[in-house]
Parts: structure tokens; C-alpha cells; sequence
């Protein structure tokens, strides 16, 4: 493990202290960027750390983040472990913080230059827990990236509008991430969904900082939209271990299949509907991917059932209010309204 500098020393009277975490892995081709973004924020440079957690990369990652010592105009600190994914690199990165704010973003992101003041500006009341800014395209170099931009994958809007916080760019109160127990291990991917539920499960509520900016490098390879869609998979039925009255797989798994059914049933109308416009390229790729996106889902979901790990944590008995309802009843329900 490997420290770089340290923060200087908290005055009350100053602009909150925040810590900065961006856990990374094999990312040596990006990463540098993503600091230096990080380096170049509007807010004051003795306000603010920076840290790296290398989770266990096995190619020039170290080398990046030790070159990134030379021109850190602000306190910067990186660690190496043994790859354990990223909550684990999450949770080393917040048990080294000093902040009274944690940001967190990822490796393969940029971020504006107020975005640390924006996220702060969600913080008007001591109710407010977590705060979330938008997620929008570094670039749109080919259909998959526009892809994954247009469906909102990574929407934090769409997200907020079901009561999670997308990991990639959010900040907690350091108070709350001690209270509610930090990144759930067992989980590799939704975990952030599942920081978001536990903290307003201990009464916080959560904020939508839409001017808080972060450019996020979507998938631009269909092998990368797949595998990025089958580990949210994964991820859905590990909540669903530990949240045994949500997240409910015979619902989800069935909600795909029809809509799937439903999707293949319309595509040569679409395919038609496709040819005469100047877009048609990729009006006539989008459904596919869409069913893309569904399937690789479905297929998580199925791999976690039969062969995945057990929750060896606290599992959760009660129905989670705030989280959609997924009984036999709501599944009638969007039966007769039709599914889009």
C-alpha cells in the first residue's frame, strides 16, 4: 500500500472538507485524465483530497498514479490491493478519507469544474444524505455509446425517479457512510443502489443535483454493453439475497420476456418504418440493442439463481417502501396497461 501526501488541517470556518474517491482497475489509459480533471476543480485546493484505490490492476496503473504525485495542486493520496472489487476499493478509499463530504466518481469519467461545489449545494438541509449529479457522454463515437446515452443507462435522473443514487457521481455525508456501514462487499455491481436504500432507510433523503456534471466514457464495443448489462444482473439478484421481499426474479425475469416477445413481434415494423430515414443505420441497430441490454440482464439473473454466492450478511425480511412494488398483483397490473 502506497500513501501520497497529506491534507492540511480543517478549519471550522472554511468551505466543508471533501474527499474525492475513484476506485480504478485496469484503466492505466484513462485514469490520468479523470485525475486531472479532479486537479483542475474551481473549489479552494486546501479544501479537497483526492484518492486513488488500484484494485489490484495488473498493468500500468501504479505507474500513472505515481506520476500523478508530481503535479497534485491539491492533497493526493493512492493505494494498491488485492483485486476485491469495487466496494472493497470504495470502502478502503472512505476509511482513508478525512472529509466531512465523500464524492465519489469513477476511473473511466471527467468532471466539471464546479462539480464539487455543485454536489455540495445539495446539502441545504441535515435531512439530505446522498446527492447525486448528471451522468452525460464523454463522446458519442459509434452506435453503442449513443446507445447507451440515449436509453439513459447511466440516467441519474431516471435513477432518482426510483429512489437510487448512480455511484459514478454522488456524494454522502462521511456521518451517513459510518452510520448505514459504507459499500456492501458482497455486492460488485448495484451497490450503489444499495448505499442509496440503506440510507434513506436510516431516514435520510436523497437530492438531484442536475448542474453537478461528470462525463462518463460509455461502453463503445457490444462485448462491453453486454458484459456491463450482465453484471447489473448479477448485482439485481444479490440485492434481491439480501432484500428478500424486493427485487423479486420470477417478476423481473418475466417482465423481460414479454417485453422481449413483444419487442421481436414489432421489430420488422420498425425495420420498415427505418428505411427511408437518414438515420436509419442506427433505427434499425436500436431495438436489437435493446434487446441486447434485456438479455444480458436476464442472463445475470439467471447465472446468480442457479450458481451464484450466498448472502452471508443481514438479510432484510421487510418490504422496503420506497422501492417498486413487484408482487403478482403490480405484475397484473402492467399486463393490463401494456408494457412499452
Amino acid at each position: 500500500m502506497q500513501n501520497c501526501l497529506t491534507a492540511g488541517v480543517h478549519k471550522m470556518s472554511d468551505p466543508p472538507y471533501v474527499s474525492i474517491i475513484v476506485p480504478t482497475y485496469n484503466r492505466c489509459t484513462v485514469i490520468e485524465a479523470c485525475i486531472d480533471s479532479l486537479f483542475a476543480l474551481s473549489y479552494p485546493r486546501d479544501r479537497y483530497e483526492v484518492i486513488i484505490v488500484n484494485d489490484g490492476s495488473s498493468d500500468d496503473t501504479e505507474r500513472v498514479l505515481s506520476a500523478c504525485e508530481k503535479k497534485a495542486p491539491c492533497a493526493y493520496k493512492w493505494f494498491s490491493q488485492k483485486n476485491s472489487g469495487i466496494s472493497s476499493a470504495r470502502n478502503t478509499g472512505i476509511n482513508n478519507a478525512i472529509g466531512e463530504i465523500i464524492c465519489f466518481t469513477d476511473d473511466d469519467c471527467v468532471v466539471e469544474k464546479d462539480w464539487v461545489t455543485q454536489l455540495l449545494g445539495g446539502f441545504g438541509k441535515d435531512s439530505v444524505g446522498g446527492v447525486g449529479g448528471a451522468v452525460k457522454a464523454e463522446k458519442q463515437s459509434n452506435v453503442y455509446d449513443r446507445y447507451a446515452e440515449e436509453a439513459g443507462l447511466l440516467s441519474q435522473k431516471k435513477f432518482k425517479s426510483m429512489n437510487y443514487l448512480v455511484g459514478c457521481n454522488a456524494a454522502y455525508r462521511k456521518s451517513v457512510l459510518d452510520e448505514v456501514g459504507s459499500f456492501e462487499v458482497f455486492l460488485n455491481a448495484c451497490e450503489d443502489l444499495d448505499l442509496a436504500i440503506k440510507s434513506q432507510v436510516m431516514g435520510y433523503t436523497l437530492v438531484y443535483a442536475p448542474e453537478a456534471v461528470v462525463y462518463h466514457l460509455h461502453r463503445t464495443t457490444l462485448k462491453g454493453l453486454f458484459s456491463q448489462q450482465y453484471r447489473n444482473g448479477i448485482g439485481y439478484m444479490r440485492l434481491h439475497k439480501k432484500y428478500v421481499k424486493d427485487f423479486n426474479p420470477g417478476y423481473n425475469i418475466f417482465i423481460i420476456s414479454y417485453r422481449s416477445l413483444f419487442d421481436l413481434i414489432k421489430y420488422p415494423f420498425i425495420f420498415l418504418k427505418a428505411l427511408p430515414s437518414r438515420d436509419r443505420k442506427y433505427r434499425i441497430i436500436r431495438p436489437l440493442l435493446d434487446l441486447t441490454v434485456m438479455h444480458a440482464n436476464l442472463l445475470g439473473m439467471i447465472r446468480e439463481i442457479l450458481s451464484g454466492r450466498q448472502f452471508l450478511g443481514i438479510k432484510v425480511h421487510e418490504k422496503i417502501p420506497f422501492i417498486e412494488d413487484q408482487s403478482v398483483k403490480a405484475l397484473f397490473g402492467k399486463l393490463r396497461t401494456r408494457i412499452p
